[in-house]
């Protein structure tokens, strides 16, 4: 993830890298990175926190450390964190702020943030002169620069706030997948193995993470995990979920709903999994029975959207169809589900006034 959005770290050229040591490991390679001594470490951090939650803690940042932040990521090639961090300047200025903000942005070689808290000057120009403090702030050079650009420049129209840029981290997230650069785990299905990268799966739950660490990393094979109940397929979708919160079929969302919410403790996925059922256009024949099955069970009690909702469409579109479904599948429903579609039944029955001779 740090070479996806952060990607001055590990490779191409840059200033704040001094030096770069890479050893062959058994997952890919391992590398360390030596940053040169005026890197802030604590400036660093938040660069990291951005590259993994797609968030910044700007609440933790004064202004000037916002600035340095922005340098930063410049230097870093991480350009969606450099506009995230200028879109949230742009947005704090105000007229308490703009002498230091226009100091900043001078002292920090940031022409853009510079030319933006000078064009604000002109839209507000008797209330910033109204403060006193402005020159001894900002220096005579930079006020008699200001005060030129006031006589000389046409003023653009005024700044609107606008929201933070998207982080992508749901597609870098996605990238890293797809990639499966540097996994260092297996899931293994029968003759069929999944690679993933542990931090992901342990950061989902504390269940999900202790079972991760019942099995000891070697130095000669990757950790190989069992997880029982699910398909190889079924494991695909939850890691597309874990990874980047995406879409997956009705059929492996109910499968994961029964077989890996409640061992691994994964109860914020259950809504996007539901979702994930109810966004499915229509109930199919291939669909409805398990469907109508996973809503007796007994974690959905008082669940109306379910045993409400859902179970009417699927119990509907079985009774409409019943001819073509096979007595097989009938086989694997609880007895409670049967119940219910007999006395359906029946009082269809009863509507149209149907009779069955003893032969039927």
């Amino acid at each position: 993830m740090i070479d996806i959005r952060l990607s001055g770290i590990t490779r191409g050229t840059t200033d704040l890298v001094k030096k770069r040591k890479e050893r062959k490991i058994l997952v890919g390679t391992h590398m360390t990175v030596e940053m040169v001594a005026s890197v802030s470490f604590d400036l660093l951090l938040f660069a990291f926190d951005w590259a993994y939650t797609g968030k910044v803690d700007f609440v933790m940042l004064n202004l000037e450390s916002t600035f340095k932040l922005v340098n930063l990521a410049q230097a870093l090639g991480a350009t969606l964190l450099q506009q995230t961090c200028e879109t949230w300047l742009k947005n704090g200025l105000d007229f308490h702020n703009i002498f230091p903000f226009l100091s900043l942005a001078h002292s920090h070689n940031n022409p853009r943030m510079k030319q933006f808290a000078i064009d604000f000057c002109m839209h507000n120009w008797a209330t910033v002169m109204s403060n006193k403090d402005g020159l001894s702030i900002i220096g005579i050079e930079l006020f008699q620069e200001l005060t030129l650009a006031n006589v000389n420049a046409q003023r653009p129209p005024p700044y609107e706030q606008t929201p933070l840029p998207d982080s992508q981290l749901s597609q870098h997230f996605m990238q890293m997948l797809e990639q499966r650069h540097q996994t260092d785990a297996v899931a293994v299905f029968g003759t069929e193995t999944v690679p993933f990268h542990r931090f992901v799966l342990a950061a989902a739950s504390d269940a999900l993470h202790s079972f991760l660490n019942q099995v000891e990393p070697s130095t000669k094979k990757l950790p190989q995990y069992h997880f029982e109940g699910i398909s190889a397929a079924a494991f695909k979708a939850l890691l597309v979920l874990l990874y980047a919160w995406g879409n997956i079929d009705p059929l492996t969302a109910v499968e994961l709903l029964e077989h890996t919410l409640v061992p691994f403790e994964l109860h914020a996925l259950r809504d996007r999994l539901e979702q994930n059922i109810a966004r499915a256009p229509v109930v199919t024949m291939d669909t409805c029975l398990p469907l109508f099955r996973y809503t007796y069970l007994p974690m959905n009690a008082g669940r109306m959207h379910l045993t409400v909702t859902l179970r009417g469409a699927c119990r509907n579109h079985i009774i409409n169809n019943f001819a073509q479904v096979k007595i097989a599948d009938f086989e694997k429903l609880p007895k409670e589900c049967l119940y219910d579609l007999l006395h359906l039944l029946h009082m269809r029955f009863r509507e149209q006034n149907i009779v069955l001779a003893p032969s039927q």
